[in-house]
């Protein structure tokens, strides 16, 4: 069962209460407090169909390729999932995703389409949400608004790089890469010209190499430095790594990767780059969220009944709650909640012995009062987060055998 808690106007935490309209297939998104919530990885849950199978050149094990699981695969067992008593299912990110290791979901490139890794004919997203809704199930989406993966965004915006298929390790050469699938080098082997970046808004430079060259051994001038690839042990992070201080501004943050005590502060959290693969938008944009409003109000659109947020502190809760009051707006009744991994609850600013600021805990999402001190002020804010609070308070209690700082969860 999922829990969420907001708190009410007295100061007390409750959990929150929605109404709903019916759904797509005639399906009740109801009280989620009443759902038994089964979450799965779609790629790692079960293989409808091996044709789709892809290798991730991270971490590559032969014999495990990371995208197994399908929609096919888990329209498969929807039966097994009802059986075992839930009653919703909430999956990781259905959109397309592009990173040296992006079968989870969480390092989108394309909102709008459904990764091809996961579909099959008849067997696509919409029609498993149409399966799942025929059982009974509702269908929770994972959404994530904080970053995209480093390829940008397809048809938006570009991150300036050299094609992977260039790549020679330090006292290698261009052709013997013996990693699985990737033979040769450790470009895309599913494509054609082993093109890991099919970006149209990339320059026409790159274009022309993700459209040739396949073995990637024609030279090719880097445009930042002159320097001529492929060559063995040429700077990786030209191939791998992102100059924070090049991106394209309209869509991203410029404020460097995140590190130390960046953790802890508000401002480095909604504004810097969580690693190389997670590339902080810039979400107060007017031109962000167009275009991410418009990927969730498609899925909205296809019967998907509820929305679970990543990275929730990654956002400033005003700005966050523009992105909930607009698909609860498209869809009344939405319920939304969100991942928000802080400890403890605290008002007013920093707390001895715990050191996360009051705008980055979970209740001051599910509120809308200005005063960080003064929980009791403004209303709900129509959006709920999972209850790690509660959950460490009951851990600690097991690992420790005490209460910790969290003692008012129980009064």
């Amino acid at each position: 069962m999922i829990r969420t808690f907001a708190i009410d106007a007295s100061g007390n935490q409750r959990e929150q209460r929605f109404e709903y309209r019916i759904g797509e297939q005639g399906v009740a998104s109801g009280d989620f407090r009443a759902e038994s919530i089964y979450f799965l990885l779609t790629a790692r849950f079960y293989d409808g169909d091996a044709s789709n199978n892809y290798y991730n050149r991270d971490r590559y094990k032969a014999g495990d390729p990371q995208w197994r699981g399908d929609f096919k695969g888990l329209i498969a067992k929807l039966d097994y999932i009802k059986d075992l008593g839930f009653t919703a299912i909430w999956v990781t990110p259905p959109v397309e995703n592009r990173s040296g290791l992006d079968y989870h979901g969480y390092h989108a490139y394309d909102f709008y389409r459904v990764d091809p890794r996961l579909e099959s004919p008849g067997a696509g997203y919409r029609e498993f949400i149409q399966a799942a809704h025929a059982k009974g199930l509702k269908v929770i989406q994972d959404v994530v608004l904080n970053h995209s993966s480093q390829y940008g965004l397809r048809g938006k915006t570009w991150i300036d790089r050299l094609p992977v298929k260039y790549y020679v390790p330090a006292g290698s050469s261009q052709g013997l890469i013996n990693n699985g699938p990737y033979q040769g080098n450790l470009g895309d082997y599913a494509s054609a010209n082993r093109c890991d970046d099919d970006n149209p808004a990339a320059p026409d430079w790159y274009k022309a190499r993700c459209q040739s060259d396949p073995a990637g051994t024609q030279p090719l001038v880097d445009p930042k430095t002159g320097a001529t690839v492929p060559s063995a042990g040429y700077n990786p992070n030209r191939f791998f790594g992102i100059d924070a201080q090049t991106l394209d501004p309209a869509w991203y943050h410029l404020d460097g990767f995140m590190s130390g005590g960046d953790w802890e502060s508000p401002l480095a959290l909604q504004r810097k780059h969580m690693a190389g693969d997670c590339i902080d938008l810039a979400t107060g944009n007017q031109n962000v969220k167009d275009y991410l409003n418009g990927a969730i109000r498609q899925y909205l659109d296809m019967g998907v009944d509820a929305i679970r947020i990543d990275t929730l502190k990654h956002i400033e809760r005003d700005e966050l709650l523009t992105y909930v009051h607009d698909w609860q707006a498209h869809k009344p009744g939405l319920f939304v909640f969100g991942e928000n991994l802080v400890k403890g609850t605290g008002w007013g600013s920093e707390l001895a012995n715990d050191n996360a600021s009051v705008v980055i805990r979970p209740w001051w999402y599910t509120r809308t009062t200005p005063n960080p001190a003064n929980p009791r002020a403004g209303g709900d804010s129509g959006l709920s987060v999972l209850d790690f609070s509660l959950f460490s308070t009951f851990r600690d209690n097991v690992t420790r055998g005490q209460c910790c700082s969290d003692k008012h969860f129980f009064d």
